[in-house]
């Protein structure tokens, strides 16, 4: 009986890794071709249309009109669940409202998810030129504000710089010692710039939300085009996101 099972389970682990990994990809690309995902995958089309639909029948990825599959509404609908019984973004969304407001620039929540940030909450501007991101975007976290300043207060936040640098193309031109210089003056000033970082043209100021034991579980950043958050707006823009993180600390603390 033993051994059936362990067979079963090493018969069953990859089909089932293989799916999530499918079903992973579908919700970052959008609606994407069988035969491109038989391609990124290097498997052969028929195993992948079997997986396909071992998802759509369980309501976790459809077909457009065109015939590619992309994620359901389903997979939505439980990433929002998750995230919304995430203590970090309940205690920070109404100070993303409030900076967003004091500001009028887009405002972003992010967490550190491997060495990514993943942007769980955020307002928009509503000026015509600005910032945008969607929620559930993931950027590598050197090339952004909110990520740098998480990998700076982070424990093993030198381990993921090397991560980016060695496994991300667009980081391959970035200097690490220099990184290391940054992280040094973000922790000083407590708080981390990003110029044109993943975007051409958009700067952003993020500070770090901190747990009880002073770790960062989050940032909040302001984001905006380089015209509206030059080096001269800079500090007033620190000072305004500082004060927002502040009262997210005090909460999360109270808690």
């Amino acid at each position: 009986m033993h051994a059936f099972v362990s067979e079963a389970r090493t018969v069953l682990t990859p089909a089932v890794l293989r799916t999530l990994k499918i079903l992973d990809s579908l919700a970052r690309r959008g609606p994407t071709r069988l035969s491109e995902l038989a391609r990124e995958f290097d498997l052969p089309k028929s195993n992948v249309h079997r997986l396909l639909q071992s998802l759509m029948e369980e309501g976790f990825a459809q077909q457009d009109d065109t015939g590619r599959y992309e994620a359901s509404m389903k997979v939505h609908e439980l990433g929002a669940l998750v995230a919304n019984r995430n203590p970090v973004k309940r205690a920070a969304t109404p100070f993303v409202q409030q900076l967003h407001q004091a500001t009028g620039e887009t405002v972003a929540l992010a967490v550190l998810v491997d060495s990514d940030i993943l942007y769980v909450e955020r307002v928009l501007s509503l000026t015509p030129l600005r910032a945008t991101l969607r929620e559930g975007w993931r950027v590598p976290a050197a090339f952004t504000a909110a990520g740098k300043v998480i990998l700076a207060h982070h424990a093993t936040g030198l381990e993921l710089l090397d991560t980016i640098i060695s496994t991300v193309p667009e980081a391959a031109g970035l200097d690490r010692a220099a990184m290391i210089d940054e992280f040094e003056c973000i922790r000083d000033q407590g708080f981390a710039v990003s110029r044109s970082g993943w975007t051409r043209g958009i700067n952003s100021v993020a500070a770090a939300i901190a747990d009880h034991t002073g770790g960062p579980v989050g940032a909040l950043a302001l984001i905006a085009p380089a015209e509206r958050l030059s080096e001269e707006q800079v500090p007033e823009a620190a000072l305004k996101v500082l004060n927002a993180c502040a009262r997210v600390n005090d909460l999360l603390s109270a808690r």
